[in-house]
């Protein structure tokens, strides 16, 4: 059955394209909608409390990812970023139903579990909540709701109530992300089939930790490798890789590309792999592999060797030490001593 919803809803919606879609489908006003700016399948996700810490964390890599543009744009968003959770509770009271939409990729999975683990940790009539598997025909596994049209939603969609089961499950979910160890979140690679989408959301996840045999996340290698085929020029770069989301459940967007490339060619690491050159005509940025980034791809060097991985995973940090780091072989997670 089609869903029907109108503006005594509240919907939470994990992209801004997502929210201008559901607002035509149902003529929504801003007050109906409470959607993210940033992607939490990156960088840290701290236990839901103390609220202002889960915020401060969320803000710091948010700037993080976008320090390079200097702009003062990125310190006004990244400042009120999150600030409509403090609203939230009283939002929740007066909606009639709490409508969370999610198309089961990795970043939209860890949004569901952080939404259900906050408002479990409010005085919330969870009754009220519904959660939405966004489908659509084109795709076996939807990678965003933003490509989700007004039609699509208003005619094609359904929604579930959650019972008690499934409350414990995602909110348990949230807590083995939030985790400072990956310990629990590795449990998930196991799950039965009830819960088989969460264990291929935790595979998508691993793709974030350095490999052991390279020192490389599997997405620092795809970077690698367009750049090694022939693809130089920084903004195509990124255009291919999102192209690739389609196909893929880790749904990346471009801030956290333009993040990892410049971080392979920091200078600041004493090997890196890449080189960053500006053209002074046209300004675009032309990218090229260092000779350690063409022996990463030969499987001659390890990038961890001599550089620094400085990132989180969730609730991990992927640096445990000085020189000590997590990383992933096939399936498992274990800890890659340097030296």
């Amino acid at each position: 059955m089609a869903i029907q919803s109108d503006r005594h809803d509240l919907h939470f919606v994990p992209s801004l394209s997502a929210a201008g879609s559901l607002r035509k489908a149902f003529d929504l006003e801003s007050a109906n909608l409470f959607y993210k700016l940033d992607q939490l399948s990156v960088g840290p996700i701290p236990p839901i409390e103390p609220r202002e810490a889960w915020q401060t964390a969320r803000r710091h890599y948010w700037q993080r990812l976008h320090h390079h543009r200097h702009d003062r744009s990125v310190e006004a968003l990244s400042a009120g970023l999150y600030d409509d959770l403090d609203t939230l509770e009283e939002r929740c009271r007066h909606a009639r139903h709490l409508v969370i939409w999610c198309s089961q990729s990795l970043d939209e999975t860890v949004w569901t579990a952080w939404i259900l683990a906050t408002l479990a940790a409010l005085p919330v009539d969870r009754a009220k909540v519904r959660l939405v598997f966004a489908k659509h025909p084109a795709f076996p596994v939807l990678p965003s709701c933003g490509m989700l049209s007004p039609t699509d939603i208003r005619d094609y969609q359904d929604w579930i109530e959650l019972d008690e089961a499934a409350w414990t499950r995602l909110c348990g979910y949230y807590e083995a992300l939030s985790a400072p160890t990956p310990q629990a979140l590795q449990t998930y690679l196991h799950a039965g089939d009830e819960d088989a989408w969460l264990a291929e959301v935790t595979l998508a996840l691993l793709d974030f930790y350095p490999s052991h045999g390279n020192g490389l996340t599997a997405i620092d290698l795809r970077l690698l490798t367009t750049i090694h085929n022939g693809v130089t020029d920084f903004l195509r770069i990124i255009a291919n890789q999102l192209a690739l989301k389609t196909f893929h459940r880790h749904a990346l967007d471009a801030a956290y590309l333009d993040f990892r490339l410049r971080d392979l060619a920091d200078t600041r690491h004493p090997r890196p792999a890449l080189h960053l050159k500006t053209l002074e005509k046209s300004g675009r940025i032309k990218v090229s592999l260092s000779d350690h980034g063409l022996a990463l791809l030969n499987g001659k060097d390890h990038f961890l060797a001599e550089n620094d991985c400085d990132d989180w995973v969730a609730g991990t940090r992927i640096k445990q030490s000085a020189d000590s780091y997590w990383v992933r072989r096939e399936r498992e997670l274990e800890t890659w001593r340097r030296g």
